[in-house]
């Protein structure tokens, strides 16, 4: 429906007619169409903070409990609870932030789409795990609540990649690493995964941010401060994790049992010593 220069795109909310649609403006209009209340929120807000995996979608919103608000083309969620904390702001839009975006999905999605939520958006700094470990407690009551704890009693990974190997680690029933730890050398050097009795390190090498000159340069140097440190480093790529993963699994496997059996040996000699 038009109306001279101006296209209805909710109720009471009007455009220039003619101007490119886009999903941003569908949920602009839907915010506009709710109220000031309204606060952009679960697999929508997953979409705006960019979570990995997330599509543009069907808009929902947030609104406080009791505030009655109905809108065509748009999913109204209400809560009794929403302090500012929760909200951060994206340009024009406002969102339920990084920890209580993850919660508000959890009985959503599926476990690869959550653990994808959560390592994506310690990555992008919209959360941490201190954060998110804490609006579990605090929002007990929810529903995701518990499934985003169970999510986070492991490892996280931050990337497609990460997450790939620590699945095939999971898979092989390997001993679980720590994961993104940071150690100083010449310089402050984080790691994807390290199981610390062992000393050994695995980095996984996608091809976006290890394909110049400079960024294998880098990555050498990073290798031989890990091995002055005292860790083997492994490096699996792309094509390790997607196409050989039985490779992936047998070399780490032989890593992991070739230096536990070297460090047993130094325990007995040292003990025979003395």
């Amino acid at each position: 429906m038009t109306t001279g220069e101006l296209e209805r795109l909710a109720q009471g909310v009007y455009g220039l007619h003619g101007h490119e649609p886009s999903w941003e403006r569908t949920v602009l209009a839907a915010v506009l169409a709710v109220g000031p209340e309204a606060v952009v929120s679960h697999l929508t807000a997953a979409r705006l903070l960019g979570f990995d995996g997330f599509r543009a979608g069907f808009p929902e919103l947030t609104v406080p409990r009791g505030r009655r608000a109905r809108a065509p083309l748009v999913r109204v969620h209400t809560t009794l609870v929403l302090p500012s904390t929760d909200v951060v702001t994206i340009g024009r839009f406002r969102a339920t932030a990084g920890a209580r975006t993850i919660i508000d999905i959890a009985t959503r999605v599926n476990e690869r789409q959550l653990t994808a939520a959560i390592g994506s958006a310690v990555r992008d700094g919209w959360t941490s795990e201190e954060v998110l470990s804490r609006r579990i407690g605090e929002l007990r009551g929810h529903r995701g609540v518990g499934v985003v704890r169970g999510a986070v009693a492991g490892p996280i990974g931050h990337s497609y990649l990460e997450r790939r190997f620590l699945a095939l680690v999971r898979d092989a029933g390997i001993s679980t690493p720590r994961t993104q730890v940071t150690y100083r050398a010449d310089r402050v050097i984080r790691v994807d995964a390290v199981w610390d009795r062992e000393q050994v390190v695995v980095e996984v090498m996608g091809h976006r941010y290890h394909c110049t000159a400079l960024d294998l340069q880098r990555d050498a140097q990073r290798r031989i401060e890990l091995q002055e440190l005292g860790f083997e480093v492994l490096e699996f790529t792309y094509a390790d994790l997607t196409q050989r993963p039985a490779y992936v699994v047998s070399r780490l496997t032989r890593s992991l049992r070739r230096r536990r059996d070297a460090f047993a040996r130094v325990a007995s000699i040292s003990v025979t010593s003395a």
